[in-house]
């Protein structure tokens, strides 16, 4: 049986297309590589989390990459890195960097 409240949390697909939404890519500092498995462990804001470098090419320790899902999307410049994690602290969203 169908509740209201279910009615009222499911979003049809027309109002699912009308609904914007973002996904978000934060920028990592990569601290440590697996090549043997094409993993990498990242830090954002001293959380360490494993991500896959299948997208990237040619990633370093102290690299700073996009992460997205689990995936290093694109290697980024470190100052605009820093930016980005200087207005995510701003925002109350990390401690500050």
């Amino acid at each position: 049986m169908v509740t209201q409240a279910t009615k009222q949390n499911t979003l049809s697909q027309e109002n699912l297309i009308k609904t914007k939404t973002m996904c978000l890519a934060l920028p990592a500092q990569i601290v440590a590589l697996d090549p043997a498995n094409n993993m990498a462990t990242a830090s954002v804001d001293n959380v360490k989390v494993e991500v896959s470098l299948a997208l990237v090419d040619n990633v370093a320790i102290g690299d700073y990459v996009l992460v997205h899902v689990g995936y290093a999307l694109n290697k980024i410049d470190e100052d605009e890195a820093l930016k980005t994690l200087a207005l995510f602290a701003e925002a109350g969203l990390t401690s500050s960097v």
